[in-house]
């Protein structure tokens, strides 16, 4: 929600690729990195079940609820 926007903004580009999915590290977040994380995110052309989302923002968002709804590691 949009509680979690505090904690967006302080996602950093941190991404690492498990197969055709990509994950965040959450733990490694900083201030400031989303510019960084945009950049990489637009020269992908999948991630997970998005193609190109609109901005880095929306994706850090999308991976924050999956990771709380998910058990996976």
């Amino acid at each position: 929600g949009l509680a979690d926007q505090s904690v967006c903004f302080r996602a950093a580009a941190i991404i690492f690729s498990t197969g055709p999915r990509l994950m965040f590290d959450f733990s490694q977040f900083s201030a400031g990195n989303l510019s960084g994380a945009r950049e990489i995110l637009e020269s992908l052309p999948y991630i997970g079940e998005y193609t190109r989302p609109s901005t880095a923002l929306e994706f850090v968002q999308h991976n924050l609820l999956a990771s709380r709804n998910s058990s996976a590691p």
